[in-house]
């Protein structure tokens, strides 16, 4: 499995939201997004491996299929999120933790 983060459009996001899917990954986008366009905020966007290519897999999926389990999820997600944050200018990150964290309350 693997846990990337996508900040825009940018990412194998668009490869599906090009083709008309509006959730990705257990993340639901809006209709008029376009190639490049920045997300107002950072998401997770676990896949699993097949043969051929990644096959996109929600968190809750992950769980239901005991991928992982919810304290490892946990673990994983935050991982992924600080990751990004130390990818970003401070400023960047400041906005991030407080929109993502205090906001939503997850990545």
């Amino acid at each position: 499995m693997d846990l990337c983060d996508a900040g825009s459009t940018d990412t194998s996001l668009w490869t599906h939201y090009n083709a008309g899917e509006r959730t990705y990954c257990g993340n639901t986008f809006p209709d008029d997004m376009r190639k490049n366009d920045k997300l107002e905020h950072q998401v997770i966007t676990p896949t699993t491996k097949s043969t051929s290519h990644d096959v996109p897999i929600s968190a809750q999926e992950i769980l239901d299929q005991g991928i992982l389990s919810q304290q490892d999820w946990d673990q994983a997600s935050l991982a992924s999120c600080l990751n990004s944050i130390r990818s970003h200018t401070l400023q960047d990150a400041m906005h991030m933790v407080q929109h993502q964290f205090l906001l939503e309350g997850s990545c």
